[in-house]
């Protein structure tokens, strides 16, 4: 978990053996009581290079200028309005069984 990385990134800072890290839900980045967790990493692993994804975080070009600073690197954005598995709830009142069988039978797997 993210968090388990920020504890890395605090006790072993520059000299943590880490090359690439993989960052899903960056948006929590802002989130008070989670944010850290995300922030402890970019601050201490200076060697990294991170992937920062998140479905719900648009461009923004005042967190692309503080990771240049913060890093020295270049920041480049990916998007794409394709979404592999979609972002779909219901409430239901049926067995998981019965649910899971009716995603097969509508063909709506991952």
């Amino acid at each position: 978990t993210a968090e388990v990385l920020a504890n890395v990134a605090l006790r072993d800072g520059s000299a943590a053996a880490v090359d690439f890290v993989v960052m899903d839900e960056f948006h929590y980045f802002s989130d008070k009581s989670r944010g850290f967790a995300w922030e402890a990493p970019l601050l201490r692993l200076p060697r990294a290079t991170f992937l920062l994804m998140s479905a719900t975080m648009g461009h923004n070009p005042k967190l692309h200028a503080s990771l240049k600073q913060l890093t020295g690197r270049s920041v480049s954005t990916v998007t794409s309005k394709d979404r592999p598995v979609p972002l779909d709830w219901s409430y239901r009142r049926a067995t998981l069984f019965d649910c899971v069988s009716d995603l097969v039978e509508e063909g709506r797997l991952p």
